[in-house]
């Protein structure tokens, strides 16, 4: 091997980290070529890649996904989980305890799981009538 020849490769692998090192920490000026490219690739990206790729959502229960019974499902962690039940669903002429009794029977008869209510909360409109209910849950 020549001395030629391992300088030109000296100056290939020297000019690829140049290039890698500015791509990755983006030190080319606006305008250049480069930079529109990596802006071009960035958007395409954003806009192109389909809408499942990342998983980000979470998968709820195929009987809240059939179900027509006013049940929507807000967030789930471990243990805890925010249900959002519509009110016409509900007979809101109760006490507060036997209330949240008739959510719970109608929350465990749609899942088919048994349940332990944290909380409730009305959602009300601009009207003053009460649209939903928020149902902070846990699994038994």
């Amino acid at each position: 091997m020549t001395s030629e020849t391992s300088d030109n490769k000296l100056k290939l692998t020297s000019r690829f980290f140049q290039n890698t090192y500015r791509i990755l920490f983006w030190s080319y000026k606006r305008g250049t070529l480069p930079y529109d490219i990596m802006c071009l690739i960035i958007l395409m990206f954003i806009f192109l890649i389909p809408v499942n790729f990342f998983h980000d959502k979470p998968e709820l229960d195929n009987k809240l996904l059939e179900s027509r019974e006013g049940i929507h499902w807000i967030h789930e962690s471990e243990e805890n989980f925010l249900l959002s039940i519509h009110s016409e669903f509900l007979s809101v002429k109760q006490d507060n305890n036997s209330f949240k009794k008739s959510i719970q029977d109608h929350v465990e008869k749609v899942l088919k799981k048994s349940i332990i209510i944290s909380n409730v909360e009305p959602v009300i409109d601009a009207n003053g009538k009460t649209i939903t209910y928020l149902v902070w849950m846990k699994q038994r």
